[in-house]
């Protein structure tokens, strides 16, 4: 049994065109709230499906670590869909923290998860024509819509598991990190609905 908080979101279908951009938006939003001390905001538009969301402002205009690690997860699924390997993945999303234990004769550093979100995709074949399309777009928006209330309520939901924040924070985010797993996958199996 976990002792960390284990969310997971209801699966969306989605074309390959929809992929990167709403995976991003739910990524970027999960991390957001989940950013440490005051940092800037920015405001990201898909415009295909006319949504807005924020995520973490990079202030330089280099790619982040945090890009780069969303980028990486999203191109793994990708390449699952891809290649035909499955038509359905998650990306996971753990957050935590490093604890140091010391003892007499050692000292070792401790990964502790807190938090980690599921997000079930499954690749829906690209539409046809453009009353199709349209159709399609419209649905999506509305998917994407209802999973971005649901984390919104979620990160709200529940902060007791929260560890506290250190004064000031060293850095802006917790640790976290991000992988992709074949929905079969034994470990995530029973989590996603």
């Amino acid at each position: 049994m976990a002792n960390f908080l284990r969310i997971a979101l209801k699966e969306i279908e989605l074309e390959r065109e929809y992929m990167k951009d709403v995976l991003r938006c739910f990524l970027h939003t999960i991390i957001f709230n989940r950013t440490l001390g005051a940092v800037t905001p920015r405001e990201m538009e898909i415009d295909a499906l006319d949504l807005t969301y924020v995520r973490v402002d990079v202030r330089d205009h280099t790619r982040s670590d945090l890009d780069r690690a969303v980028d990486l997860a999203i191109d793994q699924l990708c390449r699952i869909f891809d290649a035909q390997l499955s038509v359905s993945a998650v990306i996971t999303l753990t957050f935590s923290t490093k604890e140091e234990s010391r003892g007499w004769f050692y000292s070792k550093e401790e990964i502790k998860v807190f938090e980690q979100w599921l997000i079930p995709v499954r690749r829906k074949p690209d539409a046809y024509d453009e009353t199709e399309k349209a159709d399609r777009r419209a649905t999506l928006t509305s998917a994407v819509r209802d999973r971005m209330l649901f984390i919104l309520y979620r990160v709200n939901l529940r902060k007791d598991h929260l560890p506290p924040v250190p004064l000031p924070p060293a850095d802006p985010t917790y640790n976290y990190s991000l992988s992709t797993h074949l929905s079969s996958d034994p470990t995530i199996r029973d989590f996603i609905h």
